[in-house]
């Protein structure tokens, strides 16, 4: 995913955050909790993971070193999933009011938060169609320089 020295939260907005050590197996939050932050791995990994109706696990992502997760609950009531530290990890917490409010004041980090999630919903929605590409030959023609896929 994005990197930290693609992320568009200025530093500024580190004086209303906190700081989370976990270790590996910590929850930091779950499913159904009130969304009330994002996050940003400073070091570590964290799993995204959400059961399924069946009680099977399914990661949806791992959040590392440097990433952003959890932009979501920006505009949620609730987590969609669980997020498990996969290490020892430390996870600066963006507080959602402060987040928000630094969005409303702030056009330009607004619009380069919102390229942000939209580069990273492009990159998904390729990898997603590449999945679906039956063979390994195939999926490998499906690619080009940068991980873009050709139109057909």
């Amino acid at each position: 995913m994005v990197t930290a020295s693609t992320d568009p939260l200025p530093a500024s907005l580190e004086a209303g955050t906190s700081v989370r050590v976990l270790a590996p197996g910590d929850l930091l939050f779950r499913q159904g909790d009130p969304a009330a932050a994002i996050y940003r791995v400073e070091s570590g990994r964290l799993r995204l993971i959400r059961r399924t109706v069946d009680d099977h696990l399914v990661i949806l992502h791992t959040a590392r070193r440097g990433e952003f997760f959890a932009e979501a609950s920006l505009f949620a009531d609730a987590y969609h999933c669980d997020a498990v530290a996969a290490a020892a990890s430390s996870v600066r917490v963006y507080p959602k009011q402060i987040v928000m409010e630094a969005m409303r004041t702030d056009p330009a980090l607004a619009e380069a938060f919102m390229a942000r999630l939209a580069h990273q919903l492009q990159e998904l929605r390729a990898r997603m169609e590449l999945r679906n590409i039956g063979s390994a030959r195939d999926r490998a023609s499906g690619r080009v320089s940068g991980g873009a896929r050709l139109s057909r």
